[in-house]
């Protein structure tokens, strides 16, 4: 297992500093981690893993993070694609999924009212998933026509180094 120092890059962190930090993680969330415990044992007893798609992680996965993992990654993949399905029926057009959000387009004047139908799909999409309302979704980002999408902190510095190099001189190749 990688240690936390190489994983932060931070020669400054101990092991047993970061194997404090993981314990108290753990303790802080010591819920999901037994419910973990709880998929993994009932995996490793042979049973298989039905999200509410109905697809299937059949008894054959040899990595305890995977199947672990699985209800919780799944789960969040079903509601994008139920997502996805009733952006489409509404005639909003997608253009592509990353993670848990999904990019659209929409004329620039109805950029706003778009977003916010989009935003509450999908919320009912978590609904339809999870039998439950109360999901939470992020605030729409609009990009407009000309804009670059520079997401954080860490986007912005990333861009910035990126403006910076072409800013130097660029010479021809000899």
């Amino acid at each position: 297992a990688q240690s936390v120092r190489t994983a932060l890059h931070d020669s400054t962190v101990t092991d047993d500093q970061g194997r404090q930090w993981v314990d108290d993680y753990k303790a802080a969330f010591a819920a999901y981690y037994n419910w973990v415990a709880l998929v993994r044992e009932h995996y490793r007893n042979g049973h298989g893993i039905v999200l509410a798609n109905g697809w299937r992680l059949g008894p054959d996965c040899l990595s305890a993070l995977s199947y672990g993992n699985a209800p919780i990654q799944g789960t969040g993949a079903c509601i994008l694609q139920r997502a996805c399905d009733l952006l489409e029926e509404s005639g909003i057009q997608v253009i592509a999924t990353l993670h848990d959000a999904v990019t659209i387009l929409a004329p620039g004047d109805q950029a706003e009212v778009v977003a916010t139908k989009a935003t509450e799909m999908m919320v009912q999409a978590a609904e339809d998933i999870l039998g439950e309302c109360g999901m939470r979704v992020g605030e729409p980002e609009i990009i407009r026509h000309g804009d670059i999408w520079i997401h954080g902190d860490q986007g912005r510095e990333g861009w910035e180094r990126v403006c910076r190099h072409f800013e130097q001189e660029v010479r021809p190749c000899a």
